[in-house]
């Protein structure tokens, strides 16, 4: 107990527990605002309609993993760049080029697969490109030091679209087509507030294909981690819609969930990567793990209340997701102890292990979801991704107890 309380106090000193405590509680209510609005999106949509979106958002996710190249955590190492300037305008203009891509493409397969409303595929291509410029902006901001306007543009994207969900709901236009008009706007804030605070950061921009193979750790890693994006089309093709829609409502809780270790990951790499005494990074570091396993602890305790949380948000008509979130609830714990670590590694150096167990972990994941989703049993499935999630950590875990004992790190 006395190592925890001298791990507070010196933390609280720190810039980086300034600097986490302002994105935390900027991602806190902005996550809390999010996970209110996709309530209430699952609700128009109802399940069959809300697995068919969840499978759209899946196979879209997975084509714009080809394209992310680890940008975003590569933002994040802004601060120790020589030419800032010039990495903000590669990163950009390259993901500009490959939004076009992406964006067009889902276009195209969701008139293909799908057959539904047109204006159903153009906001869902509008929701996922824009909304992920909108989350590389912000790692561009933080990784610049603007964690304060990083911090207030993320609480605006996130009220504006709810603001038109409940506006839909107050004059009872609550339906599949109001569901998507709020994704497109979601979208299309994205693009405008993301844009808009970088521009005066842009320099001239390198060469992308330089900057990527430069950067190629950041990409494999990035892409092995976005490979569990096809958990939804995968349950969707074996198990149905319905079954996706029921897994789709569960794997929304991870974002919420994940708010802490996605900002104590924003928090640290800026600030570790600018740590030039290796025992004080490997100190700072320690602290950190002894509080995120605290933390770790009461999250996965809190999975005997989802049941009430899944009612709560979804209603009835979702209550069979109960064991699916209680596993997400389970796995975002794992993840409160994984992520501080890839934090530790992308502002050091990422080694092979690290991509390679995040690509089997992902492919595993999808495979064992697959797999069980022909159950139709939520709880089966649960039980398959926590213990993907569990072998994954250990095996992370022990290297990362090895690497920090190491004096080259």
């Amino acid at each position: 107990m006395n190592r925890l309380v001298r791990a507070l106090r010196t933390l609280k000193k720190s810039r980086t527990a300034r600097r986490f405590a302002l994105v935390t509680a900027g991602r806190a209510f902005s996550s809390l605002v999010q996970a209110v609005s996709f309530a209430l999106i699952a609700r128009f949509m109802g399940v069959v309609d809300f697995g068919a979106f969840s499978i759209g958002y899946s196979a879209a996710l997975l084509l714009m993993t080809a394209f992310e190249f680890g940008l975003g955590n590569r933002s994040l190492r802004l601060a120790s760049d020589k030419e800032p300037g010039r990495t903000v305008a590669t990163i950009l203009s390259t993901r500009f080029v490959t939004n076009l891509v992406v964006f067009t493409a889902v276009l195209i397969g969701w008139q293909i697969f799908h057959r539904g409303s047109w204006n159903w595929g153009l906001a869902l291509a509008l929701y996922v490109t824009g909304d992920l410029f909108g989350n590389l902006t912000q790692s561009i901001l933080i990784g610049s030091m603007q964690e304060y306007r990083a911090t207030i543009i993320l609480i605006v994207r996130r009220i504006i679209p709810l603001g038109a969900l409940l506006i839909f709901l107050w004059v009872g236009d609550s339906g599949t087509d109001a569901a998507y008009t709020a994704l497109a706007l979601t979208g299309a804030v994205g693009y405008t507030l993301g844009i808009i605070p970088t521009m005066r950061l842009f320099g001239r921009p390198r060469n992308p294909i330089t900057f990527i193979r430069q950067n190629h750790k950041f990409a494999t890693t990035s892409l092995a981690s976005n490979l569990q994006q096809a958990d939804s089309l995968v349950i969707g093709a074996v198990g149905g819609t319905a079954i996706a829609g029921l897994y789709g409502a569960a794997s929304r809780l991870a974002a919420p969930l994940n708010l802490v270790t996605g900002s104590l990951t924003q928090s640290i790499v800026p600030s570790l990567s600018a740590m030039t005494d290796p025992d004080y990074r490997r100190s700072s570091m320690a602290r950190v793990m002894r509080l995120m396993t605290i933390f770790a602890i009461l999250l996965a305790t809190s999975a005997v209340f989802s049941p009430l949380l899944v009612w709560l948000l979804y209603g009835d008509s979702f209550m069979a997701a109960w064991p699916l979130a209680a596993g997400v609830i389970l796995i975002a714990a794992f993840n409160s102890l994984n992520q501080p670590i890839l934090g530790w590694y992308y502002a050091h150096s990422i080694p092979t292990l690290v991509p390679v167990l995040i690509a089997s972990s992902s492919v595993a994941t999808v495979c064992v979801l697959g797999l069980s989703s022909l159950t139709r049993q939520p709880w089966v499935m649960a039980i398959a991704m926590v213990s993907v999630a569990l072998v994954a950590h250990v095996i992370l875990r022990t290297r990362f107890s090895r690497d920090l004992r190491t004096p080259d790190h």
